[in-house]
């Protein structure tokens, strides 16, 4: 069985990556992170924007533990943030990244708290989940789910179980004048 993990900063298309996979591979699974914290109550409290504390070590038993049970042959596509953030025995990891003002507006349409799309944002210029990835998966891969080939990559890395390693820079976009004026970042 293939365990492919799906993560990135909210916003950048993991629930839309996970429909077309699926799609693609009708018999594979979809396990969505985020949902196994809440029906599990991995959780130890809420943060200062009122978003929920993962219990990450939980997360991590409970989904490699649903890996250890699921020994069919089907694709099995887990899917969140959080999991660039702990290690998932024998997963490929896909980091989705998306560009900053993007992501901004799909924030904000979402209603997140301005200092909660401040810290996205930052974390999505500077990689933090690509970077998180490569430290817990053997093998992390960069796409951007608006890239016309993006999808055609990601099925020719699970078809294969390998592709060409792509790393996307967002630093330059991060220090786009106006971008910094619109999420305030230096005040």
């Amino acid at each position: 069985m293939k365990a492919i993990v799906i993560t990135g900063t909210p916003g950048t298309g993991k629930t839309e990556l996970s429909k077309r996979l699926k799609r693609t591979y009708p018999k594979s699974i979809i396990i969505d992170a985020n949902r196994l914290i809440i029906k599990n109550k991995l959780y130890s409290g809420s943060d200062r924007y009122g978003a929920k504390i993962a219990n990450l070590k939980g997360l991590q038993k409970l989904v490699n533990g649903i890996i250890a049970r699921n020994r069919k042959n089907n694709l099995l596509i887990l899917e969140g943030h959080l999991l660039c953030d702990i290690k998932v025995k024998g997963a490929i990891a896909i980091v989705l990244r998306e560009h900053l003002k993007t992501l901004l507006k799909r924030m904000m349409r979402r209603g997140y708290a301005h200092g909660k799309i401040r810290d996205n944002i930052v974390s999505e210029a500077i990689d933090y989940c690509g970077e998180a990835a490569s430290k817990n998966y053997e093998k992390t891969y960069e796409a951007m789910l608006s890239d016309r080939d993006s999808t055609a990559y990601i099925e020719r890395l699970i078809e294969k179980g390998y592709a060409e390693i792509k790393r996307i820079n967002m630093m330059e976009e991060l220090l786009d004048e106006r971008l910094c004026m619109e999420i305030k970042l230096f005040h």
